[in-house]
């Protein structure tokens, strides 16, 4: 969105590689209808969405969540919501909902993390990643398997994620392996996806989506200043 010329041909061709995708930085409904009927246009399927009923953010830099879905992989059950954060310790609280893959269900996460003028900044907001996890876990019933994906700049390593190691959370991108876009390469490990060893069995494999083949400094203003990071899982049974 922002009127910036954004690519969403090329979008799309990035997106449609991914059965769902959670999407940060979403301008209005407006931008992710436009990617929808790309997708549509691209892959001659149905693709469906959802987007936050509102946007998030402070002083004047506001921004929504959203997800992108083939209809004949995945179906919408219905939204959790926003994490409540009545202290205001979040800027850009994250957004949930779930979701139904063939047996697999699950909570699907998005998450732009403060990014703030220093490290300090960024610390603090991680510091309450566990509470994060935790409302997740209780608002979603029965269902074990929440998936909490986007850009935290910080990678999943740093120390101030103390909820990595607690009740069995990890996270999938390798701390060496850099996932937004330079005008000269791929820098910064920020984009990860966070979730809980013991209760997403399913998982089969996790990566990154490089589709930049050298053209950086294009492709970071027309389609997308980060790369995607994926997760795969089997779908033919349900663990919880």
């Amino acid at each position: 969105g922002w009127g910036n010329g954004k690519d969403f041909a090329g979008l799309a061709c990035v997106l449609s590689h991914f059965s769902i995708t959670a999407l940060n930085e979403v301008e209005n409904e407006e931008a992710v209808q436009t990617l929808v009927a790309h997708l549509e246009s691209l892959t001659s399927q149905d693709w469906g969405y959802h987007i936050s009923e509102h946007a998030v953010g402070r002083s004047g830099s506001f921004e929504y969540y959203a997800f992108v879905w083939r209809e004949d992989a995945v179906s919408f059950l219905e939204p959790i919501g926003f994490f409540p954060d009545p202290e205001d310790v979040i800027k850009r609280e994250p957004y949930g909902a779930n979701f139904q893959m063939g047996a697999f269900d699950f909570t699907l996460v998005a998450f732009h993390q403060r990014c703030g003028k220093n490290l300090a900044v960024r610390r603090a907001e991680a510091s309450h990643f566990a509470q994060i996890i935790e409302f997740f876990q209780n608002a979603n019933g029965d269902e074990n398997d929440v998936l909490i994906g986007g850009d935290f700049n910080l990678p999943g390593d740093d120390y101030a994620f103390t909820a990595v190691g607690w009740n069995g959370v990890t996270y999938s991108v390798d701390p060496e392996q850099a996932t937004s876009i330079g005008a000269e390469g791929l820098s910064n490990p920020y984009d990860n996806f966070f979730y809980q060893s013991q209760f997403t069995t399913e998982l089969l494999g996790q990566g990154v989506l490089d589709f930049t083949k050298g053209n950086h400094a294009t492709l970071r203003r027309s389609v997308s200043d980060h790369i995607p990071v994926w997760l795969e899982v089997d779908i033919s049974e349900d663990d919880d």
